[in-house]
């Protein structure tokens, strides 16, 4: 539906329209002396769209073509200039030109669309659909107060790292405006302070908690994947991508071919993950999935959070896993290349952030070591 605005006496008609196939998005728009000539307009070229005879594309123009990882359209848009073009139209430039060559594509997409739409029925903090031009730096250090005051899916205030990396790439946005387009001759996000990078996370399993989340998932599948991510630290990501022949058994070993850091690894297996995996196999073949799971990482997470919520566990998340297998890993002695080579960190300050020992356990240790020294033994 077209939707009108007054730019000075005059009015503007904004159409924005999929074409018959559902394939793209016509974004074309106008100016007229009187509201009725606009709406007119509108209204024929709808029409036009509609019929399939919509003519080659015209000054101002936008097509919009839909891509399926169920995020924003890339758009291919003409040389717009600020007054004209609106943040929403920038960011489905970015996501076309930018974002798709990121290995977080989905994220910044999704995270996008959070910001220009709202999320859990909020209304947005920011006006999308405004001109370029108009945009402030104070109109973002509001959206910071702002956002850092909401409460998130968990029930606690959105974390600093969230806004952090929220506001990071809005700046990255508005520079390929201004550096790429030659849309804005400054970022307003440029000079505004982002919150502090958060420490990072010690959370780690107590007691019977991951027995109790277990008890209380419904989806075999999901479960499965999480005791994956126990036994193995690999990303959520990896889980869900992982293919029936990326099992190696003559090797006891996984596959990956499309990791965080661009580059390919080999996990080793366990006889706990060995025998998750022989499961999973097994379902796979019995059910026809393309993958070892056949669930993408956010219904994984799902899963996992809704078994948490019925158990009764508070302040984990499904990435602690990670950090849980990666303490224990170095508790049962492996060393830090051993640990990195199964992890795929490159750097130890890397790995050390997902690396919680216990004192208790560091304590015991050196008890046995102090034994054996007692007993002659070097």
């Amino acid at each position: 539906m077209a939707t009108f605005r007054k730019r000075g006496d005059r009015i503007q008609a904004i159409v924005r329209k999929q074409t018959p196939d559902r394939l793209n998005q016509i974004v074309e728009r106008k100016t007229f002396p009187t509201k009725a000539k606009a709406i007119s307009w509108a209204h024929k070229l709808e029409l036009a769209i509609e019929a399939g005879e919509y003519p080659p594309a015209t000054e101002c123009v936008s097509t919009v073509s839909f891509e399926q990882q169920g995020g924003l359209s890339p758009t291919v848009l003409s040389h717009l200039p600020a007054q004209e073009m609106t943040l929403r139209e920038l960011v489905h430039q970015y996501t076309a030109k930018v974002s798709a060559k990121h290995k977080g594509y989905a994220v910044e997409v999704d995270t996008l669309r959070r910001i220009m739409d709202g999320s859990m029925g909020r209304k947005p903090l920011i006006d999308a659909d405004k001109p370029l031009s108009s945009y402030t730096p104070q109109q973002f250090a509001q959206y910071k107060e702002d956002r850092l005051a909401q409460v998130s899916i968990r029930g606690s205030l959105v974390n600093d790292g969230t806004v952090r990396r929220e506001m990071s790439l809005l700046g990255c946005v508005f520079k390929v405006a201004q550096y790429e387009l030659g849309l804005v001759s400054t970022n307003p996000l440029d000079n505004i302070p982002k919150p502090k990078e958060p420490r990072g996370r010690d959370r780690r399993l107590k007691d019977d908690e991951l027995e109790n989340i277990l008890n209380n998932m419904t989806n075999e599948r999901a479960k499965d994947a999480i005791l994956l991510a126990l036994h193995t630290g690999m990303r959520r990501s990896e889980i869900s991508r992982v293919k029936p022949e990326n099992v190696n058994f003559s090797k006891f070993t996984l596959y990956l071919s499309d990791t965080k850091n661009g580059e390919s690894r080999e996990v080793p297996l366990s006889p706990d993950a060995i025998v998750v995996v022989e499961r999973c196999l097994k379902r796979a073949e019995l059910m026809g999935y393309q993958t070892l799971f056949g669930l993408n990482h956010l219904s994984i997470t799902h899963a996992f959070e809704a078994g948490c919520k019925k158990a009764g566990v508070e302040g984990l998340r499904l990435h602690d896993l990670r950090h849980e297998a990666t303490s224990r890993f170095f508790e049962m002695g492996l060393t830090i290349p051993e640990v990195a080579a199964i992890t795929g960190h490159k750097t130890w300050t890397a790995l050390k952030r997902y690396t919680q020992l216990k004192p208790q356990d560091i304590a015991v240790k050196l008890a046995k070591v102090r034994a054996n020294a007692s007993n002659g033994v070097r």
